[in-house]
């Protein structure tokens, strides 16, 4: 309870306490998880839309070349 105690923080010891270790480390697992899988589909819609652009410019490019 010392190293928190300047912050006015006394809770989170408590806390920890009486929740098991590998009940927090799970916890912090699926932050770590959800962050991921957010960043993963975000990007992977923005690599969608980028291949969707390149499609449409191909397409018209060769409706272009064509006449």
């Amino acid at each position: 309870m010392f190293g928190l105690d300047f912050l006015r923080i006394t809770a989170i010891p408590g806390v920890a306490g009486i929740v098991p270790c590998h009940r927090i480390l799970f916890i912090a697992q699926m932050g770590v998880h959800f962050a991921f899988k957010h960043l993963l589909q975000h990007l992977g819609m923005q690599l969608f839309q980028k291949l969707a652009h390149i499609r449409f410019c191909l397409e018209l490019a060769k409706e272009l070349t064509l006449c």
